[in-house]
């Protein structure tokens, strides 16, 4: 096993979910600082060769469909579908 990535020590992974055409998401949260934490989701869309990160601030829960690259999550009381 190969190592090819690295986040941030206080970051806390949550999931990975990996879709079609070099997709991947990796969940995280973050609860260093005041208040209630935070969760991020850090997308690759090449491979793992580069990421950017979305601060999802406070996310209830969510799926994410392999074969279509879409994320459907609950954020404050509203449903939101992401393609990728």
């Amino acid at each position: 096993m190969q190592q090819l990535h690295t986040f941030d020590e206080h970051l806390m992974l949550d999931g990975l979910s990996v879709g079609q055409q070099g997709v991947l998401l990796a969940y995280a949260t973050d609860a260093t600082g005041d208040g209630a934490p935070r969760y991020l989701t850090f997308i690759s869309q090449d491979f793992r060769r580069s990421w950017k990160d979305l601060n999802d601030g406070a996310a209830q829960g969510g799926y994410f469909d392999p074969d279509t690259n879409t994320q459907y999550a609950l954020f404050a009381y509203t449903l939101k579908k992401r393609r990728f």
